[in-house]
C-alpha cells in the first residue's frame, strides 16, 4: 500500500486587538476545537482528518512582517497563554507554533517559515514560484528516503491578505504539474456570535481541474483531465455516462489515428452531447460541465452540428477540424482515405464502368494494403509503371550480415523474416533494424497467446498494444473479410519499405548509412539516377491523367469540370499524399535545425489542406 505522507501550507493570521478562544465545529460535526486562531483551527482538522496516516509531516508557514511582530494584548484568554508559556508578548507565528505543539506533540519538528513582505505583483508572482519551490524540495526529501511514498499537499486558505488565497491557488496548481497529490483546502469560518466552522474547499478548488479538462478536451480532444475530476464522484446519471464513454472513445480514435472509426464516433458524441443537454443534472459536477458544454460545441462546430448532414460535407468538416486542432498526421491520413471518394462524388474525376470499378475494387483489397476502389482509382488506375505494390524481391537475400550486404538486400532480408516468421538472422541485421524487428516481434508473441482464435475486426481493431495498433492502422483491415493475428506478418512484408519502417519505428536513414558502404558505386550511381523528386513523379502522373481524361487509349477517366480544373484538383491531393508520406519520415529525435524546418513544413501543410478543404467544398 503506497505511504501518504502530508504537507499543508498557509499564510498565517494576524492577531486580533481582543484575541479570545473561539469554538470551531468539525467538518463532520462530530468534534470541537477551541482556538486563538483560525490558522490552529485549520491544523486541528487536519491533524484530526489524517490521524490514521500519520497526520501532518510538514506545515509550510509564510510569515507577513505582521504575523511575525511580538506583540501584547489584556484580555483573560491571551493573559492566561501568556502565563502558561511563561512570556509577556508572542508573534502570531510563535502563539500558533507553541498552541499546535502543546495539542500535538508530534508537529514539534514539522514546522518551516518562509518571510513574506507585501509587495507588487511581479514580487508576488516570484514568491509563488519560491513557495512552490519549497514544496518540490520537501517532496525530493521524502521521495529519496520512500521512494514509493506519495507527497499530498494542503492547504489553509484563511490568513493573509485579500489575494493569499489566489497566491496558495497557484501554488497548489504548480505543485500538482511536480507529480504532487492535491488534498484538503481548509477555511475556519469565524462567526462572531453564532458557531464558527471548519470547511473543506475541495470541490470548489477541484473545479479548476473541470476547467482544465474542458479546456484540453476543447483544443486536444483529450479527456484524461476530465476523467480524473469525475473519477471522484460516485453518482453519474445515466446521461453523462454515455456522453462521457462517447468523448473517450472519440478521443481514443483521435489519438491513435483510427480513421475507420473517427466519423462514427463524432456523430454519436454529437447524439450524446444533445441527450446530456435534454436530462437534467444529478450533481453539482453534471450541472457545473453543463454550463461549459456550449464553449466544447463552439470548438468543435459544424463537425457536431452537421453531424447528420451530407457524408462528403461532414468528412470535410472533420478533415478541417484536425487542421484546425494541430492532428496534421490525422488530416493527411483522413485526406488520404477519404478524398478519393468525395472526388468521385463530385464528379471531378470519376468513371461509370463498373468492370473498372471491380477491377479497383480488387486491388484495393489485395494483400498490398485494404484501400477503397475510390482511392485504388485515384492513386494508381491508369499508371504504367509499376504500382507502389511491393513486388517480390529480386536482390536474393544475403548469406552474411549487414556489414557484408547493401541496404536493399538488407530489406530483402527484413522481409523475408517477417514473411517467414523465422528469427534466426534478426542478428544480421543492421542495429537500428534489429532493434525494431526484435519490438515488433515482442509486440506480435504478446498478442499471439491472448488472440490465436479472435477476429481483429471484432476487437475493434484495438489491442492496447501501440506497436500492432501502428502495424494495423497501417494495413487498412477491411471491415468485411476476417483478420487473423498470422496475417499482421505476411501483409506487413509486402508493404513499402516507408511502411514497414514506419509499423517497427525504424530511422530508414539510419540503416542505409549502416550499410551504405557495403553496396558497389555503380549500383549505387544506377540507383541515384533512378530516384524521382516529387515534382517529377507528378509530371510522370499527371500525364496518364490528362491521357485519360483526353478520351485517348483505353483506359479513361470523367470528369464535369474542365480538364484543367480536374487536374488541379488531382494535383493537390496528389502533394497532400506526398506530404503524409514525407511525415511519416521524419525521425522523432531529428537534429534541431531539421526539427525546426519541420515544423515551417508542418504549417505549410496545414496552410495547403485548409485551402484544399474550402476548395473542395465549393466544387
Amino acid at each position: 500500500m503506497t505511504k501518504n505522507v502530508h504537507v499543508m501550507v498557509a499564510f498565517v493570521s494576524q492577531l486580533t486587538q481582543k484575541p479570545s478562544n473561539v469554538e470551531y465545529r468539525s467538518v463532520d460535526g462530530k468534534e470541537i476545537f477551541s482556538c486563538m486562531q483560525t490558522n490552529e483551527a485549520a491544523v486541528c482538522q487536519l491533524q484530526s482528518l489524517l490521524q490514521e496516516e500519520g497526520g501532518l509531516a510538514k506545515i509550510i508557514l509564510i510569515e507577513t512582517d505582521q504575523a511575525r511582530e511580538r506583540v501584547q494584548r489584556d484580555t483573560a484568554d491571551w493573559l492566561a497563554l501568556m502565563e502558561k508559556y511563561r512570556s509577556e508578548s508572542m508573534s502570531a507565528v510563535e502563539l500558533l507554533k507553541a498552541q499546535s505543539v502543546c495539542k500535538y506533540s508530534e508537529l514539534s519538528q514539522v514546522f518551516e517559515d518562509i518571510e513574506y513582505s507585501k509587495m507588487g505583483i511581479e514580487d508576488s508572482m516570484r514568491s509563488i514560484a519560491g513557495i512552490a519551490e519549497r514544496v518540490r524540495a520537501f517532496a525530493e526529501r521524502v521521495r529519496e528516503e520512500e521512494p514509493e511514498a506519495e507527497v499530498v499537499l494542503h492547504a489553509d486558505m484563511t490568513g493573509g491578505f485579500r489575494y493569499a488565497a489566489l497566491m496558495l491557488l497557484v501554488v497548489m496548481q504548480l505543485s500538482k504539474y511536480m507529480g504532487i497529490r492535491m488534498g484538503h483546502v481548509v477555511y475556519s469560518d469565524f462567526v462572531r456570535g453564532g458557531e464558527s466552522r471548519v470547511h473543506l474547499t475541495d470541490d470548489i478548488r477541484r473545479m479548476f481541474d473541470l476547467v482544465t479538462g474542458a479546456d484540453e478536451f476543447q483544443k486536444y480532444g483529450s479527456v484524461q483531465a476530465l476523467e480524473e475530476y469525475f473519477s471522484r464522484s460516485s453518482r453519474h446519471s445515466e446521461d453523462f455516462s454515455a456522453l462521457f464513454a462517447a468523448m473517450r472513445r472519440f478521443s481514443d480514435a483521435i489519438r491513435i489515428c483510427r480513421t475507420s472509426v473517427i466519423e462514427d464516433e463524432m456523430t454519436d458524441l454529437a447524439e450524446k452531447i444533445r441527450a446530456f443537454r435534454q436530462a437534467k443534472p444529478v450533481s453539482i459536477e453534471e450541472e457545473m460541465f453543463s454550463h461549459i458544454l456550449g464553449v466544447i460545441e463552439g470548438e468543435y462546430g459544424s463537425v457536431i452540428k452537421n453531424a447528420s448532414g451530407e457524408k462528403s460535407d461532414r468528412r470535410l468538416d472533420i478533415i478541417a477540424w484536425c487542421v484546425q486542432k494541430k492532428f496534421l498526421q490525422q488530416a493527411m491520413t483522413l485526406c488520404t482515405e477519404w478524398i478519393p471518394a468525395i472526388l468521385v462524388e463530385k464528379k471531378i474525376c470519376y468513371t461509370e464502368d463498373e468492370e473498372v470499378i471491380e477491377q479497383c475494387q480488387e486491388r484495393g483489397d489485395s494483400g498490398a494494403g485494404m484501400r477503397s476502389w475510390q482511392q485504388e482509382f485515384i492513386n494508381s488506375y491508369g499508371q504504367v509503371t509499376e504500382s507502389k505494390e511491393v513486388k517480390p524481391p529480386t536482390i536474393p537475400v544475403p548469406e552474411g550480415d549487414f556489414r557484408n550486404a547493401s541496404f536493399k538486400e538488407m530489406t530483402n532480408l527484413l522481409r523475408t523474416i517477417l514473411s517467414s516468421g523465422v528469427r534466426t538472422r534478426v542478428e544480421d541485421l543492421p542495429p537500428e533494424m534489429k532493434q525494431g524487428v526484435q519490438s515488433f516481434f515482442a509486440a506480435y508473441d504478446e498478442i499471439a497467446s491472448k488472440w490465436q482464435n479472435y477476429d481483429l475486426r471484432q476487437m475493434g481493431f484495438r489491442t492496447r498494444n501501440t506497436i500492432i495498433d501502428r502495424a494495423i492502422t497501417l494495413l487498412h483491415p477491411s471491415p468485411k473479410k476476417k483478420f487473423f493475428h498470422e496475417e499482421i506478418l505476411r501483409r506487413l512484408a509486402g508493404k513499402s519499405n516507408e511502411d514497414i519502417f514506419t509499423a517497427l519505428g525504424i530511422d530508414g536513414r539510419k540503416c542505409e548509412e549502416a550499410c551504405a558502404g557495403k553496396e558497389p558505386p555503380s549500383k549505387k550511381r544506377r540507383t541515384a539516377k533512378k530516384q524521382e523528386s516529387p515534382e517529377e513523379k507528378w509530371l510522370r502522373r499527371e500525364a496518364c491523367y490528362r491521357r485519360m481524361l483526353s478520351g485517348h487509349g483505353k483506359l479513361l477517366m470523367y470528369t464535369q469540370k474542365t480538364t484543367e480544373e480536374a487536374v488541379e484538383f488531382l494535383r493537390g491531393f496528389y502533394f497532400i499524399r506526398q506530404g503524409r508520406n514525407d511525415t511519416n519520415h521524419a525521425a522523432e529525435n531529428a537534429p534541431t535545425s531539421r526539427r525546426n524546418q519541420g515544423a515551417l513544413e508542418n504549417d505549410r501543410l496545414e496552410e495547403e489542406i485548409a485551402a484544399y478543404i474550402e476548395k473542395l467544398r465549393k466544387a
